[in-house]
């Protein structure tokens, strides 16, 4: 009945939220996706989101720039730490509008609490969809409240259907709830015009089907999709298929379980570990682009 209660209350407040113009409707038709393709002569004149996709193998690390405002999605594991706080700081961005954590394993959370402990990195938030208190093996979330706190940062859980906005983009959580650490990841829906990238943290198959019942197949749909868990796990069918992106994205090496489903959709797809992608949207069109030839078809 909770449950039941709080999608009523989410779909209202979006509602709302459409009505008085804080926020645009979903689009109807996605944005068309250009790999390694030349840019037009007055893109950087218009407004834009940009993604970095930080080169980490088997890691989560994406900087997200939108509207002058910045924002990190996850930050990998202790040995990127440097990797990280030297991105930051050759692009002035030690300090961010919010960081978010999709979920508090190492590979995801540790680069940042070693930026944050060690590097000056600070945010006006720092956001996870599990609390405060949320026990693990190895202490992350409670090690990462309890820095955030002597750094005087504030700490906030985020519960699905909320939003974010970073910019013009537009962010929606989705989460499944039940299952362990990486199952209940929180999954970013980004929306900035027409343009998507659905951001899928570790989640597991289960929580694939849990979300797709949740919140419905057509607010899956997305231009680009990280694959869940760096790819080394295979997406259930029905979900890969309600998402039906134009690229994939996968967060580790070549001749993952993820790339196969994805070249068997004959979906192009990026693999993170041959160097930083930048994806860059002005709401209608996405240019993608990383030095080393990576494009697979």
């Amino acid at each position: 009945m909770k449950k039941t209660w709080r999608r009523i209350l989410s779909a209202m407040i979006l509602a709302v939220m459409i009505w008085a113009g804080a926020i645009a409707p979903l689009p109807g038709a996605g944005a068309e996706v250009f790999l390694n393709q030349e840019k037009p002569a007055d893109w950087e004149e218009r407004d834009l989101l940009r993604i970095t996709a930080l080169s980490f193998i088997q890691n989560d690390a994406f900087v997200l720039e939108c509207g002058g405002e910045v924002m990190l999605l996850d930050g990998g594991s202790a040995l990127r730490g440097d990797d990280l706080h030297q991105f930051l700081a050759e692009h002035d961005m030690l300090h961010v509008k919010m960081i978010f954590n999709s979920h508090p394993h190492d590979d995801h959370i540790e680069a940042l609490y070693l930026n944050i402990k060690n590097s000056g990195l600070t945010a006006d938030e720092f956001i996870s969809p599990f609390p405060a208190d949320y026990k693990l093996k190895g202490d992350y979330q409670r090690k990462m409240v309890s820095l955030l706190e002597e750094k005087g940062i504030p700490f906030r859980q985020m519960l699905p259907g909320e939003q974010l906005q970073l910019g013009g983009t537009v962010m929606t959580l989705y989460r499944a709830e039940k299952g362990d650490t990486n199952a209940t990841s929180g999954v970013l829906m980004i929306r900035f015009g027409k343009a998507s990238i659905l951001m899928t943290g570790d989640i597991s198959g289960e929580a694939e089907k849990l979300i797709m019942a949740d919140v419905g197949e057509e607010a899956l749909k997305a231009d680009i999709l990280k694959a869940p868990h760096h790819g080394i796990m295979r997406m259930v069918s029905a979900f890969l298929t309600a998402v039906s992106p134009e690229l994939g994205i996968v967060t580790s090496r070549k001749d993952t379980k993820a790339q196969e489903q994805f070249e068997n959709k004959k979906i192009p797809c990026i693999w993170t570990s041959l160097g930083d992608t930048v994806l860059e949207t002005d709401g209608t069109d996405w240019y993608v682009n990383q030095e080393n030839k990576w494009v697979k078809k």
